[in-house]
């Protein structure tokens, strides 16, 4: 039972990572430059309504397509963590450290980006008045940063995603 547990499991988090990559990398690849073409007010106005939109309160989670991102999200991080632990209780199998790696390398590369560097930036750009000329540099600082944040992300899913993709080809 453990073991058909462990391989949906793997299953699940090597699809989740694949896709929440891609997402990344649509986003910082074609959303964010397109939004550095806009007017600066634009541009940090809708991202200011993009991450209202991913903050959301309790009447939002109700909603179908945003309950599905957060079990993508949440789900692939919860996912690795069982992993993690799993391998963990049976370290000596060959495939145990590739699992905790992957589970590192995804939970470290979304937990620690968003929590440590990422949500700053996003509080910060949801505090600043747009219409003032202080705004320009915060804007200009949030592009780069928060692209370049979005890029580990991404890599870091689509690592974690090969890995555990590795793991079930081995078995």
């Amino acid at each position: 039972m453990m073991a058909q547990v462990q391989v949906f499991l793997l299953w699940f988090s090597a699809v989740g990572c694949a896709v929440i990559g891609g997402v990344y990398f649509a986003f910082s690849t074609f959303m964010m430059p397109i939004l550095a073409r806009l007017e600066k007010v634009l541009m940090m106005k809708a991202m200011q309504l993009f991450n209202g939109v991913f903050q959301p309160s309790l009447l939002m989670l109700l909603a179908v397509g945003l309950m599905l991102l957060m079990l993508l999200f949440f789900g692939t991080m919860l996912a690795g963590v069982i992993l993690a632990m799993l391998s963990l209780m049976n370290w000596s199998a060959h495939e145990s450290k590739l699992i905790m790696l992957a589970s590192l390398i995804y939970v470290g590369g979304m937990l620690l980006v968003r929590v440590l560097l990422s949500e700053s930036l996003d509080n910060t750009l949801v505090t600043a008045q747009v219409s003032s000329a202080d705004s320009v540099p915060v804007w200009i600082r949030y592009l780069t940063d928060w692209t370049f944040l979005n890029y580990v992300r991404t890599v870091a899913s689509i690592v974690a995603s090969v890995i555990y993709f590795v793991v079930l080809a081995r078995r």
